[in-house]
């Protein structure tokens, strides 16, 4: 006999370290730009929080979160708690759904540049600012610079994440 009660599915707040965000070339390919365009809003969203901002809808943006229009992942390690034995394990979110700016980690603590990562599955990865790889780094400054991405294949990304499957 099947039980009837649906399982409930707690969202697990995970901690990354030396992330990237890593955009699947099939979408490039079918729908151009997609990429570009996701940094563009990921690099607005980066500017430091700091700036006086006029607009006021982008202040509520920052506070509610900024939906991801483009089908993208993101990667990195997971970093070990306080318990005996475990160790650091890479982790790759499902499709995102939301950025948002946080000002306590995933253990509630203040902490500043942090991101919360929101992704379909409502599983939240909790970024800092300063721990994502310099192939991201790049990708944030020529976004902010030129606004516009290298067009080379694994430009961005590192060894690891060479795949046929990401650009």
């Amino acid at each position: 006999m099947e039980s009837t009660t649906q399982k409930v599915r707690r969202c697990r707040k995970i901690r990354l370290e030396r992330w990237t965000l890593l955009f699947f070339n099939k979408i490039e390919r079918e729908h151009p730009g997609t990429r570009l365009e996701v940094m563009l809003e990921v690099a607005d969203f980066w500017k430091d929080e700091k700036n006086k901002r006029k607009n006021q809808e982008k202040l509520e943006l920052q506070k509610n979160g900024m939906p991801i229009s483009g089908r993208c992942v993101v990667n990195g390690i997971s970093t070990p708690t306080s318990v005996i034995g475990f160790s650091q394990t890479e982790h790759t979110s499902a499709p995102l759904k939301l950025i948002k700016r946080v000002k306590h980690n995933e253990r509630g603590k203040a902490e500043a540049d942090l991101f919360c990562l929101i992704d379909s599955q409502g599983d939240e990865y909790y970024i800092s600012k300063n721990q994502c790889t310099a192939g991201m780094r790049q990708m944030i400054e020529d976004t902010l610079t030129y606004s516009e991405l290298n067009k080379e294949r694994y430009y961005y990304l590192s060894s690891r994440h060479q795949r046929p499957v990401y650009i």
